[in-house]
């Protein structure tokens, strides 16, 4: 597993006019920080409107943002809803992307266990 060390910005997430995510721009956003020195980027927190994210478009998002990243750094997923259950669902669909580091609930203290994101 990946060490995280280093400065480690949140990216926000950029909509258009009709509140669809803007994929494109938010891929040019994490290159970006990426060549600014950024050590990784977390997406789809609480500065990237996560909470304001359906699960799916979280997925999505972090899907770009690893695909933009191209393995220069970690990405960080995160996951701000106020169920455990939610979040562990939203976990195991990041889980299924690729290799991730993910921020299941850290702003609500909610601990998460490797285990709980294991699909049954």
């Amino acid at each position: 597993m990946t060490e995280l060390s280093g400065v480690i910005p949140p990216s926000t997430t950029p909509f258009d006019d009709q509140g669809e995510i803007q994929f494109d721009a938010a891929a040019r956003q994490i290159d970006w920080l990426i060549r600014q020195g950024a050590n990784g980027v977390a997406v789809g927190g609480s500065t990237g409107e996560g909470h304001t994210l359906l699960a799916e478009e979280g997925r999505d998002l972090v899907a770009a943002a690893i695909e933009a990243a191209s393995g220069r750094v970690p990405i960080i997923a995160g996951s701000i809803c106020d169920s455990t259950r939610e979040a562990a669902r939203r976990g195991k669909m990041v889980a299924e992307l690729e290799q991730f580091r993910s921020n299941l609930g850290k702003s609500r203290r909610i601990p998460v266990q490797r285990r709980m994101l294991e699909v049954r």
